[in-house]
């Protein structure tokens, strides 16, 4: 999962080499399970919140939060691979991606069910 509600660029998979989707696709083959993280985009400087109005680099998101992509996380259909989509990311300046971490695993059916209603949220 990722921060739909201030990303919501989705770009064709046609950009991609068909290598690169093949690659990504292969691994259906041999995952069964797997985790459902939210990933976000946050900064290795940050003291939030009190760095929006002290920083150089700060760029507001929809949301007010810090932009640290430079298009934020941009999804990437690509059906054959693990969670249907990829996401393309560019780090500016100290960003990083960062999510809570858990051991819980679910069938990819699942997993897919939770993204999707995430995203449809």
């Amino acid at each position: 999962m990722y921060e739909t509600e201030v990303n919501s660029e989705v770009q064709s998979a046609d950009q991609l080499p068909p290598e690169v989707i093949r690659a990504f696709s292969a691994s259906r083959d041999t995952i069964s399970m797997r985790t459902v993280l939210p990933w976000g985009e946050h900064c290795t400087e940050c003291v939030w919140p009190t760095c929006y109005a002290t920083c150089d680099l700060y760029e507001a998101r929809p949301d007010g939060n810090c932009r640290r992509f430079v298009d934020g996380m941009v999804r990437i259909d690509s059906k054959g691979s693990l969670s249907g989509y990829l996401l393309k990311i560019r780090f500016k300046q100290w960003g990083k991606l960062w999510t809570f971490g858990n051991i819980r695993l679910h069938s990819l059916r699942t997993a897919a069910r939770l993204e999707n209603r995430d995203y449809n949220i």
